[in-house]
């Protein structure tokens, strides 16, 4: 099944591949816990196999195996400044930081499947989903209404750009080694 969405991926040829997935405390710290927010920065890597659980992998790769993507910046800001314009508060960051792994399990984990060589430009979309149950600093997870919502201000701004856009929306996929 991976290998027909692998080819279905490539044949389409996208000029950026968006993949929205949840953070799960991996970039976004008690400092910072944005319910939604847009990667703007111009590349970011991922080291899926670090994880205890992802050593062994159907790869058989090292541990220290990091995969690398170019994003598309002003693509991303572009979108940034759209939804906020339209009225959704988007987050965004330039800069993954604190966590070694680079790109939160939920991106990473399809693009293995998807995009190992990094052909086409990623652009993350993380979603906070640890609510108030993760702890009294941690705010409630956005509901589905507000995702909701947020896919609709996604799509206008696809409708005002002639970018050929593939959108992943990672789930169970992210726990797929």
């Amino acid at each position: 099944s991976f290998q027909v969405l692998h080819d279905r991926l490539h044949r389409f040829n996208p000029d950026v591949l968006m993949i929205i997935g949840d953070d799960q405390a991996e970039n976004f710290l008690q400092d910072n816990l944005p319910p939604f927010c847009l990667y703007t920065g111009s590349e970011v890597e991922g080291y899926p196999f670090q994880r205890g659980a992802a050593r062994i992998n159907l790869w058989d790769s090292p541990p220290e195996t990091k995969f690398s993507f170019h994003c598309p910046d002003e693509f991303s800001r572009g979108m940034r400044y759209f939804l906020i314009r339209d009225g959704f508060d988007m987050a965004s960051s330039a800069s993954l930081k604190g966590w070694d792994w680079g790109l939160a399990h939920a991106i990473i984990n399809p693009l293995v499947f998807l995009d190992p060589e990094g052909k086409f430009p990623l652009l993350p979309l993380f979603v906070n989903c640890y609510g108030e149950e993760a702890g009294p600093d941690y705010p409630p997870r956005p509901t589905p209404q507000r995702c909701y919502q947020l896919g609709q201000g996604i799509r206008k701004f696809l409708d005002t750009r002639s970018e050929k856009v593939a959108v992943v929306a990672s789930s169970s996929w992210s726990h797929s080694f």
